[in-house]
């Protein structure tokens, strides 16, 4: 009796179905077996690329594989602190966006921006001010914000009625001028004395200054060189040096030789070369005198160095890590010091040691900024600032309806974030204004609508 076909079929395929398969994977790490298997699966934010390898998805970092919303900082995936900021730096050596717009500056500390000082404000330094340029007379801490750049008294107009435009540094300032005082071009050359008058009376790009119980005209110097062309009209052989402001600012004023016009130890340019005390080299090197600690100080006449031991101090008062009043004791007088603190770092981690401050009448936190601790997704407070795993942000991936925003930092856990599935393998949904099958390409920009 003849089979059917039917039945012959049926055992051709079960032979088949019996025969094995081959998997055809060689060195593929991933993809198709050919088999109906996998050849392997990628880690966390890797694809599976045409030759079956894997592959980063977003970006590579010292070997790793970054997520979306990381950056490579230091050879390592970072993730952006900017949760709550608009400015500032965001702990993977770049800046949180937006940033602050002109007339704006960054508080670093809570990361928003703050309005700088319009013109005319009382400031300090020129990082107060919109203008970036704060006017401060000779001498003082404060000023006030003022323009630069102007080229007569009309531009100076809205900052004050009694404004000149002068030239302290080179170019056009706004500056107010005291009471009964006119702007005028000015005549005063370097070394020139300008006492009772203002920057009006000195030349373009010089600046009436203080020098001794007077005040010259003078400029910006950088070293001595720089003053060789000011002179003193009423006396030709006066020395003009390099010389500091109580602001800081240098400025060409004149030096009067003393000591015969050689250097002596008292402090003093002696013989007008910017150096003091400079023939004596170990000035302020410790010493020990009959078994008391102390540092070479210069002798009472000014010709040699003597220990500061050999008259101790009636008590400890400089700290200065040595035994001034010879007690046995070192600076008793700052029991802090050693002590552990936090400096001026950007965590609250107490890993700097109190020290000796370098005026030697307090002491200070000493601490390395390059040492400063950064919050990571750990269950840790690495900042030392009471919270745990703050500002870790989110992260987002996928696209259109697939899109998911989540938590970067679960309870320490770093958190891996996984887009969902589209609603439609191919766009058919074509007027309702949404990504459905999550290629990117919303209703009729999808090819998918035009089939």
């Amino acid at each position: 009796m003849r089979a059917s076909p039917i039945v012959i079929l049926a055992m051709l395929s079960l032979a088949c179905a019996s025969e094995p398969c081959e998997r055809s994977c060689g060195d593929r790490r991933c993809g198709d077996d050919g088999c109906g298997g996998s050849c392997g699966e990628c880690g966390p934010n890797e694809r599976c690329d045409e030759d079956g390898q894997c592959a980063c998805r977003f970006r590579v970092c010292g070997g790793a594989c970054c997520d979306e919303q990381g950056v490579c900082y230091n050879d390592s995936c970072c993730q952006p602190a900017c949760q709550g900021k608009e400015c500032g730096p965001d702990a993977c050596g770049g800046s949180c966006p937006p940033g602050c717009e002109q007339g704006f500056a960054c508080d670093a500390e809570s990361g928003r921006c703050f309005a700088l000082a319009q013109l005319g404000a009382e400031c300090s330094s020129g990082a107060e001010c919109a203008s970036g340029l704060c006017w401060l007379d000779a001498g003082e801490q404060t000023g006030y914000c003022t323009k630069r750049d102007c080229t007569d008294e009309g531009d100076c107009a809205e900052l004050d009625a009694r404004a000149c435009c002068a030239y302290p540094f080179g170019y056009g300032v706004c500056i107010r001028l005291p009471v009964g005082f006119e702007c005028g071009d000015g005549q005063g050359a370097c070394g020139q004395d300008c006492t009772g008058q203002y920057e009006s009376a000195c030349q373009a790009g010089l600046r009436c200054v203080p020098d001794g119980d007077t005040a010259i005209c003078s400029r910006t110097c950088y070293s001595s060189r720089n003053c060789r062309y000011c002179v003193d009209p009423d006396d030709p052989d006066a020395i003009f040096t390099c010389q500091a402001l109580a602001d800081g600012s240098r400025y060409c004023r004149r030096c009067w030789p003393s000591h015969g016009g050689v250097e002596a130890c008292d402090g003093i340019d002696n013989d007008c070369d910017e150096l003091t005390d400079e023939d004596f080299e170990e000035l302020g090197q410790p010493c020990t005198h009959e078994g008391c600690d102390g540092r070479k100080v210069c002798a009472a006449d000014g010709t040699a160095l003597v220990c500061s031991s050999e008259e101790p101090a009636a008590e400890e008062h400089v700290c200065d890590g040595l035994d001034d009043d010879c007690d046995g004791q070192i600076d008793e007088l700052w029991p802090d010091l050693g002590e552990p603190c936090d400096g001026a770092d950007t965590d609250a981690c107490v890993s700097g040691e109190m020290a000796c401050d370098p005026t030697g009448t307090a002491t200070t936190c000493v601490e390395d900024p390059a040492a400063s601790r950064y919050e990571t997704c750990n269950g840790i407070d690495d900042d030392c600032d009471g919270l745990t795993d703050e500002d870790q942000g989110t992260r987002i991936c996928g696209y259109g309806e697939c899109r998911v925003r989540i938590d970067a930092c679960i309870e320490g856990i770093p958190q891996t974030c996984v887009p969902n599935d589209p609603p439609e393998t191919l766009e058919r949904s074509c007027t309702d204004g949404r990504d459905n099958d999550c290629d990117t390409f919303t209703d009729m920009d999808d090819l998918d609508c035009h089939e």
